[in-house]
C-alpha cells in the first residue's frame, strides 16, 4: 500500500477522518527492533530478542483487552534513533508481524497467520532521540 501524506485540503482531511473513524487499536510497545538481515551472531541471541518482542507485545495486548475483527489494516511504525531502508524495515518487524497476526487469527499454526489476505500490512518508521525505541501499532477495521 502506498504511503499517504495528509495536507491541508478539505478532501484529504475528510479521507483522514474516515480512516481514523475505523481505528480499532492504537498502542505503543517499548521494544527494540533491529535489521535481522544485517545482524550476524549466535542463533540464541536472535531467539532471545524475538522472545522478548513476543512477551512485550502479548503483555501490552492483554492490557488493551480488545478483539480485532477481520478484515483489518495493520500499520506498524518502528520508532528508533536511526532510519532503515524498506527491505531492512520489513525484516526488523517480521517477528512482530508474526506475533500480531497470531493474536488476530489464533486458529492458524504459529507464524502462518500473517499470510492471510484478510490482513493488510503497512510499514513506516519515525526517527526519535537516542535511546528511544519502540513499535507503534495502529489497527483499522476494513468495512465489509
Amino acid at each position: 500500500m502506498e504511503n499517504l501524506k495528509f495536507g491541508s485540503s478539505s478532501k484529504e482531511n475528510e479521507f483522514k477522518t474516515q480512516i481514523d473513524a475505523n481505528l480499532v487499536l492504537d498502542m505503543f510497545i517499548p521494544v527494540v527492533t533491529m535489521s535481522e538481515m544485517n545482524v550476524f551472531g549466535h542463533w540464541s541471541v536472535r531467539y532471545k530478542r524475538f522472545k522478548e518482542q513476543k512477551a512485550r507485545i502479548l503483555a501490552k495486548w492483554q492490557e488493551e483487552k480488545i478483539k480485532i475483527s477481520i478484515p483489518c489494516h495493520v500499520l506498524m511504525i518502528r520508532v528508533a534513533p536511526r532510519a532503515m531502508d524498506d527491505d531492512n524495515l520489513r525484516g526488523a518487524l517480521k517477528a512482530c508481524r508474526d506475533i500480531i497476526a497470531d493474536i488476530i487469527i489464533p486458529n492458524k499454526s504459529a507464524g502462518h497467520a500473517d499470510s492471510s489476505p484478510l490482513i493488510v500490512w503497512e510499514y513506516h518508521q519515525e526517527k526519535r532521540q537516542p535511546k528511544i525505541y519502540g513499535l507503534h501499532v495502529k489497527i483499522y477495521e476494513i468495512p465489509k
